[in-house]
């Protein structure tokens, strides 16, 4: 876990270096870390969500057997009524992370096709120069 994140931290780095220095490989290489991490987000997270709704029914069965009948008036529905406000916090956090790691990438594509324009446009020279 900290060499993951010790090698994340390096790569955000890179990143701000790249864009502070406007150096194209260091941004581009921090554009296909993201790329990398949003795919392993992604993998990760429909997995989890895949888990959460494939084990219902042990989780419904583990809450009933820590809340029973003598203590609660009718467990069974506030055990279904937590997995779904489980199930519902759960996809709806993925997403919105997803669409804040989408729209990084794309914010880091774009910026990466901008320098590229940019070095593209250093070499011509104009017919007003000598």
């Amino acid at each position: 876990s900290i060499a993951v994140y010790s090698l994340l931290a390096f790569v955000s780095i890179l990143g701000l270096v790249g864009a502070i220095g406007r150096k194209l490989v260091l941004v581009r290489v921090y554009f296909f870390t993201l790329i990398a991490h949003l795919l392993f987000s992604l993998a990760i997270g429909i997995y989890a969500i895949y888990r959460i709704f494939k084990d219902s029914s042990s989780f419904i069965q583990d809450c009933l057997a820590a809340h029973p009948p003598t203590t609660y008036e009718n467990p069974q529905g506030l055990c279904s009524d937590g997995l779904k406000i489980v199930k519902g916090v759960t996809v709806t956090v993925f997403i919105v992370f997803w669409l804040f790691e989408i729209y990084g990438c794309v914010i880091v594509n774009s910026y990466s096709r901008q320098l590229e324009d940019e070095y593209a446009v250093e070499g011509v020279v104009k017919d007003t120069e000598s």
